[in-house]
């Protein structure tokens, strides 16, 4: 305990009002008695006992004061022992920026400056194996190709697919990426954040944006640059020499010293690409973002002072229950022996009714009950017979609704009540007679009225559809006996016809033969025309000039229904589509770019 001491000594002056106050209360508390209020004042010495004032007194000052002083060490946090507690997170931001301008397209190194500068990204991916990474390509204009994330797969598939000829706005315009790159950090809660630039080229006018910009930032950007120190001439993708509007050859000038002053003034490192690795490597090995950070961090204590004053404020308890309602203490002792000699399943049940019997009167329970929706446990408990016929009828028992209902007089709330729940009976009359006698006892109910005009237009409704059920069943009746008058006179003349064998089958007479001759030339002729019909280019069935679709076309356009072969073939052809994810990215930044144009002035582009 040689460490003790409190970690918001601050509260312990509040000790001095308690000792202020302390006279005020004692004097409030005798002048509050009972029986000080009705007694005079020169019959109070005879009539009161000195003793039992000073114990009523004393007991809840004493308590009182108790609480005081536990809530102001609780307040002031005690503490004597000490728990390792973490000071910093080794997790780091890293946004990889992209030139995408047609400097890149220079072929002064093999087999140019796109390609090195991209298999140079994907080497430094694979070495941040901890790092959250986003992408961003920019070129005219600035895209945030991928936000910052863990999923490395997503960024390598991405690079790849990046060039200038996607880009939605051509030029060279590096402070809209840095700009990009930064919010992006402070997105993902990043104040300082790594920044590893992929640049083929810069202007003057870029490095003084660029200087001025990150004098305000605390971020660390690193340089990977590709190209020579000679201007060189730029070779489209078609094997074109790009030209400007005049006709003249495009330079591309790469400006080395620009990028490493950037780097310098940011704390970071400027490389070249080469052959071998060792330029991801050095910017690899450039140590913590931060190191006067990192040795500050190294020099604080990594332990931190538990705080004991919550578990001091658990002594608080027991001195409210004594100030609670009488009878608590005593129901909250007979807890254990009532969880003992209860079965585990009905354990909570029983320390639930404790509780509620020491803190809540039955109406105040019955209350609680009926507002969360509890309406049979709340008719049980319901001292008024009104409020318990309420509950029985929210609980659906409509029949014991309306027997308590008959408990509570003769009111109009009684027979309103009553007529709903004789409603809800199918009691349409008896209903229609209590709303009579609701409104004769408050004329001009409305809700009465209106109920009572619900009732009969239900009643109504139930005499039509009874009567409809008589025509209806007299109707069948009758039919019934019809069919069976009509059966008995068939097998009535089934019986006097004579019986002939299939030997002695007479012919048809020769007058019938024209007749069922031109029958079946009718059905031939009806036939043909529907063939015809079908046939016909102008037929509702032909959409677009094409044919109707059979039903064997339906079922290969259903793939659930298609054979093991077609599937397997259907699957090849689906293998065999390329997804190229350079025409994505192309129509997602166009998008943006059209977005951007909408919402705001076009942003000019540095190089034309």
């Amino acid at each position: 305990m040689e460490d003790f001491h409190f970690l918001r000594p601050g509260w312990l002056f509040s000790l001095i009002g308690l000792v202020v106050l302390l006279p005020w209360l004692w004097s409030q508390l005798g002048r509050n008695s009972g029986w000080q209020k009705v007694i005079a004042s020169h019959l109070q010495p005879v009539l009161l006992a000195p003793s039992g004032a000073s114990s009523r007194r004393t007991a809840p000052l004493l308590i009182l004061c108790a609480a005081w002083v536990i809530a102001s060490l609780s307040l002031a946090g005690p503490a004597w022992e000490k728990a390792p507690a973490p000071v910093y997170q080794t997790e780091r931001g890293t946004v990889i920026v992209m030139d995408m301008s047609m400097n890149t397209r220079a072929t002064d190194i093999s087999p140019d400056r796109l390609t090195r500068l991209r298999f140079k990204a994907l080497d430094l991916v694979a070495e941040l194996d901890d790092a959250q990474i986003g992408l961003i390509a920019y070129a005219g204009d600035a895209f945030a190709i991928s936000p910052l994330t863990h999923d490395h797969g997503n960024i390598q598939a991405m690079v790849p697919a990046m060039s200038p000829e996607i880009m939605p706005v051509a030029g060279n315009y590096p402070l809209l990426a840095m700009r990009e790159a930064d919010r992006m950090l402070r997105d993902a809660g990043f104040e300082q954040g790594e920044i590893y630039w992929f640049a083929a080229g810069m202007e003057q006018d870029d490095l003084q944006e660029l200087t001025q910009f990150f004098r305000s930032r605390q971020h660390r950007v690193s340089t990977i640059i590709a190209g020579d120190d000679e201007s060189t001439p730029i070779r489209l993708s078609s094997g074109e020499m790009l030209r400007d509007t005049l006709g003249r050859i495009t330079m591309a000038r790469l400006n080395p010293s620009f990028f490493e002053r950037v780097s310098v003034a940011t704390g970071g490192v400027s490389v070249r690409v080469e052959a071998g690795n060792s330029d991801i490597q050095r910017v690899i090995d450039q140590g913590p973002l931060n190191e006067r950070a990192g040795e500050q961090a190294d020099d604080m204590s990594s332990d931190q002072w538990i705080d004991r004053g919550p578990y001091l404020a658990w002594l608080l308890l027991p001195l409210a229950l004594l100030m609670a309602r009488r009878g608590a203490l005593l129901c909250l002792l007979c807890l254990p022996f009532a969880a003992f000699h209860s079965p585990v399943s009905a354990q909570q049940q029983t320390q639930n009714e404790v509780l509620d019997n020491a803190f809540q009167n039955r109406q105040q329970r019955a209350d609680e009950a009926y507002q969360q929706g509890d309406y049979e446990k709340a008719a049980s408990l319901f001292p008024d017979p009104m409020m318990r016929a309420n509950a029985l009828y929210r609980a659906g028992d409509y029949a014991a609704a309306l027997s308590a209902y008959s408990e509570t007089g003769d009111s109009a709330e009684r027979w309103y009540n009553s007529g709903n729940s004789l409603a809800q009976l199918g009691q349409f009359d008896e209903a229609i007679e209590a709303y009579q006698r609701a409104l004769e006892k408050r004329p001009g109910w409305s809700e009465a009225e209106q109920n009572k005009a619900k009732v009969e237009q239900m009643r109504e409704q139930q005499q039509q559809n009874e009567s409809q059920g008589e025509q209806q069943s007299e109707t069948d009746e009758r039919e019934q006996s019809d069919q069976n008058e009509q059966g008995q006179s068939d097998d009535q003349q089934q019986s006097d016809e004579p019986e002939t064998g299939s030997d002695s089958a007479p012919s048809p007479p020769s007058d019938e033969q024209p007749e069922n001759q031109a029958e079946e030339e009718t059905e031939s002729e009806q036939s043909e025309q529907q063939q015809e019909s079908e046939s016909e280019p102008g037929d509702e069935s032909e959409l677009d000039g094409q044919p109707p679709a059979t039903a064997q076309d339906q079922e290969r356009l259903n793939e659930d229904d298609l054979s093991d072969e077609e599937r397997a073939e259907l699957e090849q052809l689906l293998r065999r589509m390329e997804s190229d994810p350079a025409i994505l990215l192309r129509n997602r930044m166009r998008l943006e770019a059209e977005r951007r144009q909408y919402n705001q002035p076009p942003r000019g582009a540095r190089q034309p």
